[in-house]
């Protein structure tokens, strides 16, 4: 065969090729969430904690862009206010609330303000209208930092000038 020939089918044959396309979808979403989150944090050694409650709230956003057999494919994305922090029972070394100098039980919280905003692919399988759906979502997360507060109802020794060189403040 001539090799001119050979070159052009070469050429011309892919653009007769079709690949495995679902079905193309085209659908936004937008929605809200809100909650409330009860969290504390884990610290070794271990100490005595109640937990903290703070509030959630976000903006949720789907695209669906295709169906691939029976699977429903999208991307799902989220910006999320969180708070949560932990608050701390302050006690002895023989577990008895310690009393400060007003007569109060020494209480300590932390809170913590988070933006968090998590990039998932949805996968989903069921119905795709007026159904029951089972998903599964995967995908990064950044979490920035907001700021932080703290609540005491006790004076911290300023440890610095005790001679060890540390600080507790």
């Amino acid at each position: 065969m001539n090799r001119g020939v050979i070159t052009a089918l070469l050429i011309l044959f892919p653009l007769l090729i079709n690949a495995q396309v679902g079905n193309y979808r085209n659908n936004f979403s937008i929605g809200g969430n809100a909650g409330y989150a009860l969290s504390n944090v884990g610290f070794d050694p271990k100490v005595s904690q109640s937990l903290h409650g703070g509030i959630t709230a976000g903006l949720s956003l789907r695209y669906v862009c295709e169906k691939y057999f029976n699977t429903i494919c999208s991307i799902y994305g989220e910006i999320n206010y969180v708070s949560a922090g932990w608050k701390q029972d302050i006690r002895t070394s023989s577990d008895k609330s310690v009393i400060n100098v007003n007569g109060s039980i020494e209480k300590y919280s932390r809170t913590l303000n988070y933006l968090q905003i998590p990039v998932f692919a949805h996968l989903a399988w069921g119905r795709e209208q007026d159904g029951f759906n089972f998903f599964v979502q995967a995908g990064p997360q950044i979490g920035i930092l907001l700021n932080e507060t703290t609540a005491k109802n006790y004076e911290t020794p300023n440890l610095s000038k005790d001679g060890s060189g540390r600080s507790n403040t």
